[in-house]
């Protein structure tokens, strides 16, 4: 039997593979003989799921996708510049920007050294977008 150790403890909806039913899952971060893993209990199927990384649960859960708007350029060109979707360089054509899940945006938001990087979420430019 393994040794389990709690270090933090989340909720999360998303479908449960085993019972296939939207449910709020108790997720908990583990470390389990010196890994980090996170084990998500169904309380419909009374069954537990593991994962490596929290973003293996964000694309089950079905993540919020954002742009990433590149503050920076986008006042020294006075034009919107957005992140290009494999990360090297930027285009001012929204429809050729790149999306990123929401794990992977507040990661490259939050390691941004200059603070210029923002994130919008998906939805809020196609809501924009059709009301044009």
């Amino acid at each position: 039997m393994k040794n389990y150790i709690v270090q933090e403890e989340y909720k999360m909806s998303y479908i449960c593979w085993k019972c296939e039913k939207v449910t709020v899952h108790e997720v908990e971060k583990c470390l389990v003989e010196a890994e980090i893993t996170y084990l998500s209990f169904c309380p419909k199927c009374d069954k537990y799921e593991e994962f490596n990384d929290l973003s293996e649960l964000g694309e089950k859960q079905g993540l919020q996708y954002f742009y990433l708007l590149d503050l920076e350029r986008s006042i020294n060109f006075d034009e919107l510049y957005f992140w290009k979707q494999n990360k090297y360089g930027y285009v001012s054509d929204i429809f050729q920007a790149g999306q990123f899940n929401e794990i992977e945006a507040n990661q490259i938001v939050n390691n941004d050294r200059d603070k210029k990087t923002m994130k919008i979420a998906v939805e809020v430019i196609k809501k924009i977008l059709k009301e044009m």
